[in-house]
């Protein structure tokens, strides 16, 4: 059967790995086993020439009416592409969306191997050997799935989408050979690790750097020491430069970069748990990025705590069924409000409010500079909005000319950071906005500046908040009511979304009338003093590692439930169907 593929981005290049992975172990399948007759892109000229030795036609070019072959739709979001294919009366035996495409790779590898290697397997290598039971293994879940019989199976099998032989073959890693014959066993009910009495910890997150996910980190570890548990941390890479300080007493563990071999960081990973005997292993990343965590986790009898560092309604997307049955697999998830953990709990899923540190500090009582805001985050749109400071620097310098906002950040979205100089030098504001850029002394700028602006669509707990407000700096945002800060700081000034004309408003008032920002200064730093005395992370962050396995709260307010219903209702971040959520 002949192929053609459609797309050449990402999804493509993925295909293109495994195969090339696959010929390297079995390269006498190269040219009889998978025949690609062609790859197509409506927009070939974009592409270059030539894909996989294949030259890139358009869509158009292909004889529609007589096509006998199949198509592989290699693309993130294929149901447009689906549409127009059947439209053109191609047959769904002929589309494959690339887990379809999978399941028909690992099925035929499977048996052509076993076909070939039946009579000896000792012509096969080691590395042969080890592919072909990772292939078996894979048909047993294919086979077993399509029987229906177990659905946490068929569950987990939605999450691997296009991974069925890397999941067979991680799942393999741990259950050993018997696997092929048991491997159902591991998708029995969880079992409570209360009565196991935690003393070593393993934290993880991909780096320790340049970020606010690691800053939490940084806080987290010594809070761990202090409370007396042992701290192993694992992390996908290092970088001793950049790098936050690592206690002494804390052992690492560096695991590799998971896009250089996802198989071989399970593998790691499975090595280390194993030596250092992890009681409880807490995840700051989102489970999607490390599905098969909380399988591999509990295989040890350890417990798999795990982190969200954003709003729920970051989330609510068309993958968060999958989201929803991953956590659900965790033992309790820390979430950074009560609305979240409401939110959470109403799904059935063991969530509890841990909010992030708040760091004290002692403001040194400098000089403002005058008519100066600072804007202090990553530069990125879709959930920053970074864009909005443009129109609304453009309303305040109406009023003062010399008005002048400090941006400072780095960013990883570098035609974010193209449109955003365009548009500084399109509406004149070139001496207005002053791109700073990635800073070691932020505190500096807090101190510098007379008003702190945040346009943030969502946050989960931000820093950039309570760090301007420990410095005395006044907070002018857009409203998040469902932020912790927000609802019991009340001196911080919210506008709606996106009313970048109230927010120019409430910038000028500050600004201009003294009285009002020498008030607000005052409020804000009383304040602060009194949100981390009311919450006290050390405490917080213990009563989370050892509070019975029922964590659903026992009351919440009128005003909990309310301000969740008014995030689900505002929840303009994607189009998506509540399905998702209930």
């Amino acid at each position: 059967m002949g192929f053609y593929l459609w797309g050449t981005g990402v999804y493509a290049k993925r295909i293109q790995i495994f195969l090339h992975k696959f010929y390297e172990v079995f390269p006498q399948f190269e040219n009889d086993f998978f025949d690609l007759k062609g790859v197509l892109d409506k927009s070939p000229s974009k592409q270059g020439e030539i894909f996989e030795k294949c030259i890139i036609k358009s869509p158009t070019s292909v004889d529609w009416k007589n096509f006998t072959d199949s198509v592989i739709v290699a693309l993130k979001f294929p149901e447009e592409v689906v549409d127009e294919l059947r439209g053109k009366d191609i047959s769904s035996e002929q589309i494959y969306l690339i887990s379809d495409f999978f399941e028909w790779f690992c099925l035929k590898a499977y048996w052509r191997i076993r076909k070939e290697a039946t009579e000896n397997f000792s012509l096969l290598s080691p590395k042969q050997h080890q592919y072909y039971e990772t292939l078996e293994f894979a048909y047993y879940i294919i086979d077993f799935c399509k029987k229906k019989q177990y659905v946490e199976l068929r569950d987990f099998l939605k999450l691997t989408k296009g991974r069925l032989s890397l999941a067979a073959g991680i799942l393999d890693l741990y259950l050993g050979t018997v696997a092929t014959k048991n491997f159902y066993q591991v998708f029995g009910e969880k079992k409570s690790q209360n009565a196991v009495e935690i003393k070593k910890i393993g934290v993880y997150y991909a780096r320790y750097y340049n970020g606010g996910i690691e800053r939490v980190m940084s806080f987290q570890i010594p809070s761990l020491i202090s409370l007396g548990y042992k701290v192993v941390l694992f992390l996908d890479e290092r970088d001793a430069i950049k790098e936050y300080p690592i206690p002494p007493e804390v052992e690492c563990v560096t695991l590799g970069k998971k896009d250089l071999g996802v198989l071989q960081w399970y593998r790691r990973f499975c090595k280390a748990f194993a030596e250092h005997k992890i009681d409880v292993f807490y995840s700051h990343a989102y489970l999607t990025d490390v599905p098969m965590l909380p399988w591999v986790v509990h295989s040890y009898g350890a417990r798999l705590y795990t982190q969200i560092h954003t709003t729920f309604s970051a989330l609510l997307n068309s993958n968060f069924e999958s989201m929803k049955t991953l956590y659900k697999q965790a033992d309790r998830i820390a979430v950074l409000s009560r609305v979240d953990a409401l939110f959470w709990q109403t799904l059935g899923i063991n969530g509890k409010y841990l909010l992030n540190p708040v760091e004290s500090v002692e403001p040194q009582m400098c000089k403002r500079l005058e008519n100066t805001v600072l804007w202090c985050g990553r530069i990125e749109q879709y959930s920053k909005q970074v864009l909005d400071i443009v129109p609304i620097i453009s309303l305040v310098k109406r009023q003062i000319p010399n008005i002048r906002l400090i941006l400072v950040g780095g960013t990883d979205q570098p035609r974010v950071l193209e449109k955003l100089r365009l548009l500084i030098q399109e509406n004149e504001l070139t001496d207005n906005i002053i791109l700073k850029g990635y800073v070691d002394n932020v505190s500096y700028y807090y101190q510098l500046a007379k008003v702190c602006i945040m346009t943030s669509r969502f946050e989960g707990f931000p820093m950039v908040l309570g760090e301007a407000i420990s410095y005395g700096t006044p907070v002018v945002m857009y409203d998040l009511p469902y932020l912790e800060m927000v609802r019991q700081c009340k001196e911080i000034e919210c506008v709606p979304m996106r009313d970048v004309n109230l927010m120019a408003n409430k910038i000028m008032w500050l600004l201009k009338d003294e009285q009002a920002w020498g008030e607000h200064s005052e409020g804000v730093l009383n304040e602060i003093i009194h949100f981390r005395e009311n919450n006290n992370y050390k405490k917080l962050l213990n009563d989370f590692l050892n509070d019975s396995d029922s964590l659903c709260e026992k009351k919440y307010s009128i005003e909990d439930y309310n301000i969740l219903v008014l995030t689900m209702l505002n929840c303009k971040i994607n189009p998506i169907s509540w399905e998702y959520a209930f």
